[in-house]
């Protein structure tokens, strides 16, 4: 019994020694709603967010925030003194490259400049035909010399020599003074190069200098290099994205260091674009945040796959956006920031006045960096301040009958007399609570509780004007 007691006092003894005070540069987190500081709600109101909603940790940087903390008593302790890990942190998933074959398979066939031709005078029953349609082997494309060439450019390239023809490069590597990556399922693209005897034009080259190709049809059967594209492309989501915040960064997708080593994937490509994003919203729950920016985008069609979901801010910056129309895709996105810089379609607007009219028609609703307000006239904009100015100073004073004059279009936030349909359990609120006539809406006005509105942090939006 001595021993047992001992063992209790012991590890009670050890379980105090864990909380200790907390000092300056600590991580304190008060589970206080949040909420109640905002200078637009009222004083002394509770916060409709959960208490649970409102905790949070960040990783111990030196000098920064550490763990997350209590209050306890009068006192504040530490609690679970270590830091925080989280669920997918970057770096923490690794993709593996297989290794590709040295020799080709038996019946292969090396395509050059002596018999490109071949392939289209041959005919659909040829028997270069036959091998590049052939979905169980992958085939090699050389690229002569590309030990000196970028190869992400030279992958550009010829990509865009296929279109509109698929063509998905995989395990891009040296060789010697070549280069080369596979590709299957691609006989519309090898096709097409072999029009041009499967010479590419590199702008960025000497004047006149050309991309040489060499293609060896069937290199290898398709169980001889494994590859499980939508489990890579899964892992690198999962890698990328933030699930403190719920952010997911796309930006410079095709340079990601892992799986740049296995498959090059410009979401320049609509289709490329459409399947990555289609495959991020089905295996990430609740993205808000989508950083789509340096990765010369043009067409966003494949963003409605985000209609009518939690996404909240999306960043399109230095894309190649060109036309405003574009941006209709995102119709039916409940977007608060929308980041465009960098994109031709910027230069086509003189001011911000103008730029913001023209989003404004197209029914998007979204913030600005520089200048919150917008109004269709800038004649307003006096009238617009005296009012709020007036108003909110009447509503915010001991008072409110003074407000006679002026009338208030909704009631937020305030739960005792909300009518929000997604906060009510008894419907029949919705009714009793809907005012009518100035005297009522003044009499309800009058109980609630007193507020402090700072108007100066105001974002006002005057888009119609009869």
């Amino acid at each position: 019994m001595n021993r047992k007691a001992d063992q209790q006092k012991k590890k009670a003894e050890q379980q105090r020694t864990n909380l200790r005070p907390i000092g300056l540069g600590e991580h304190v987190l008060f589970k206080m709603p949040l909420r109640i500081f905002s200078t637009k709600r009222p004083c002394g109101r509770p916060t409709d967010r959960s208490e649970s909603d409102l905790k949070t940790s960040v990783l111990w940087t030196l000098r920064s925030f550490r763990d997350t903390a209590d209050v306890v008593n009068s006192g504040v302790w530490q609690v679970n003194p270590k830091p925080q890990t989280i669920a997918n942190p970057i770096g923490s998933i690794n993709l593996d490259v297989p290794e590709v074959p040295s020799n080709p398979a038996p019946g292969h066939i090396m395509l050059d400049q002596t018999n490109a031709h071949q392939v289209i005078a041959g005919g659909s029953y040829s028997s270069f035909m036959v091998l590049m349609s052939k979905n169980d082997y992958w085939h090699k494309f050389i690229v002569l010399d590309g030990a000196m060439k970028d190869g992400q450019h030279v992958m550009r390239l010829i990509m865009t020599a296929s279109t509109p023809n698929n063509l998905i490069p995989v395990l891009y590597q040296q060789e010697g003074n070549n280069t080369f990556f596979l590709a299957r399922n691609c006989s519309g693209a090898i096709e097409k190069l072999c029009y041009s005897m499967l010479l590419v034009a590199d702008p960025q080259g000497e004047l006149g200098s050309n991309i040489t190709l060499q293609i060896v049809l069937g290199f290898t059967p398709v169980n001889s290099v494994k590859l499980n594209m939508q489990d890579n492309f899964s892992k690198t989501l999962q890698r990328r994205f933030e699930p403190l915040n719920r952010s997911l960064d796309l930006s410079e997708f095709h340079s990601d260091p892992q799986l740049a080593k296995i498959v090059y994937c410009p979401l320049s490509q609509p289709k490329t674009l459409y399947y990555i994003l289609a495959l991020a919203k089905k295996a990430l729950s609740n993205i808000l945040e989508l950083n789509l920016s340096h990765n010369d985008i043009e067409d966003i069609k494949s963003l409605d796959l985000f209609s009518n979901s939690p996404l909240r801010i999306l960043d399109l910056r230095y894309n190649q956006i060109s036309d405003i129309d574009q941006l209709t895709s995102l119709q039916r996105v409940a977007l608060v920031s929308l980041w465009l810089d960098r994109n031709p379609v910027c230069a086509k607007y003189g001011s911000e006045n103008s730029y913001v009219k023209m989003v404004w028609l197209l029914g998007l609703l979204v913030s600005r960096r520089n200048h919150r307000n917008y109004m269709v006239r800038p004649s307003q904009n006096e009238l617009v301040n005296d009012f709020i100015q007036h108003y909110f100073s009447l509503y915010d004073g001991d008072i409110r009958k003074k407000m006679q004059v002026v009338m208030l279009c909704r009631l937020q936030e305030y739960m005792t007399e909300s009518r929000n349909l997604r906060k009510l359990s008894d419907y029949t609120k919705s009714y009793n609570l809907l005012q009518h006539g100035q005297d009522r809406i003044l009499e309800a006005l009058c109980k609630l509780p007193p507020t402090q509105h700072d108007v100066y942090s105001f974002t006002v939006d005057v888009p119609f004007q009869s």
